[in-house]
């Protein structure tokens, strides 16, 4: 597995959003910044891409989504020595002020 720099690959980027409307809304957005989203609508198929062969440099993960959730992707991210370098935003919908 070798991950790029993000300078090498500005252009994809890892959108994982188990909300379809926030999911598309956040697609459409990094595709008028020049971005090229690689799209997943839960945890499985988000780790299925972090665990390829060329996963992208820059990672937006929903914190809580089916299957394996952003928390849980973030620290696999982190214990991963070839990912370590990663850029990972996690995004929620939830509110922790309760």
């Amino acid at each position: 597995m070798r991950v790029r720099t993000l300078i090498e690959d500005v252009m994809r980027v890892l959108l994982a959003e188990d909300d379809a409307a926030l999911r598309y809304g956040l697609q459409v957005q990094l595709e008028r910044w020049g971005y090229t989203p690689v799209v997943c609508a839960n945890g499985d198929d988000a780790a299925a891409v972090i665990r390829g062969d060329d996963p992208p440099a820059l990672m937006i993960l929903d914190w809580s989504m089916p299957g394996v959730d952003g928390v849980v992707l973030c620290r696999e991210i982190r214990a991963t020595p070839p990912l370590s370098g990663a850029y990972v935003v996690l995004l929620t919908a939830n509110d922790f002020s309760a």
